[in-house]
């Protein structure tokens, strides 16, 4: 999940989530691509299959922009390229 959503925390998909929201007003679609690159070094993985769906699809193409090296390849579903 991308930062403050699914199990993430702090989250601002919970009941108070709102007071949350302070976290990430700044965040970008650079450091969501960076924090992925992240989670793959973390686990050791030299390449792997990039998924995306919905807002998730524009964050996996600019994930495989920035990072064509370190991605199998790419699925998306549901596009949403309102960014």
């Amino acid at each position: 999940d991308q930062r403050g959503t699914g199990n993430s925390q702090p989250s601002v998909r919970r009941h108070d989530g709102c007071q949350n929201m302070k976290y990430y007003i700044n965040l970008t679609i650079d450091e969501m691509s960076h924090d992925y690159e992240l989670v793959r070094q973390d686990l050791n993985i030299s390449k792997w299959l990039v998924f995306g769906g919905s807002w998730g699809s524009t964050l996996a193409l600019d994930y495989v922009e920035r990072y064509p090296h370190r991605a199998l390849g790419v699925i998306l579903r549901g596009i949403w390229l309102n960014s």
